[in-house]
């Protein structure tokens, strides 16, 4: 188990509540904050990137090949969570949306937007090796900020997968 908090958790006692529960913290990840209003509204990719939002277990499925294959060999259990997990990735009312980008019609790249506390959370985000190149596919190109101020979210934040 595993329980991310930052400096906007809540309560602000957080960490120590987890940790009189028995919680032990093990590590650290850097992560960025980006106030929305702050971040560029990119519409257009010129690398032939296509970024779409997951709406069928098709596209769940692609999306979980990219991030299984940054193991090697492929780590198959990752497949298998998220067939596992799309009725209620699925459901109008989760706050979960995946994103997957594909260079040629092949699956490449991926990115997950958590919407919760009014903020917008980027996690997942990779990209196969050798497709590394395709830089163009960051926090910024598959989230258009608009639609989530619109939301009521005004705080984005990003953690990058190492893969």
């Amino acid at each position: 188990m595993a329980w991310w908090i930052s400096p906007s958790s809540q309560p602000d006692n957080l960490a120590e509540r987890l940790a009189a529960h028995g919680l032990k913290h093990t590590e650290e990840e850097l992560g960025m904050a980006l106030d929305l209003n702050k971040l560029p509204q990119n519409e257009s990719l010129s690398t032939g990137l296509m970024i779409r939002r997951v709406t069928n277990a098709d596209e769940l499925d692609d999306y979980a090949g990219v991030i299984a294959a940054n193991w090697s060999p492929p780590d198959t259990s990752v497949v298998k969570f998220y067939r596992q997990a799309a009725e209620i990735a699925f459901r109008p009312e989760s706050p979960i949306r995946f994103y997957i980008g594909y260079f040629k019609g092949e699956p490449v790249a991926t990115s997950e937007l958590f919407l919760a506390g009014g903020v917008a959370g980027i996690y997942n985000v990779a990209t196969l090796e050798k497709f590394s190149f395709l830089v163009a596919f960051s926090a910024s190109s598959a989230v258009k900020p608009k639609p989530l101020l619109a939301k009521g979210r005004s705080r984005f934040s990003y953690r990058s997968s190492c893969y």
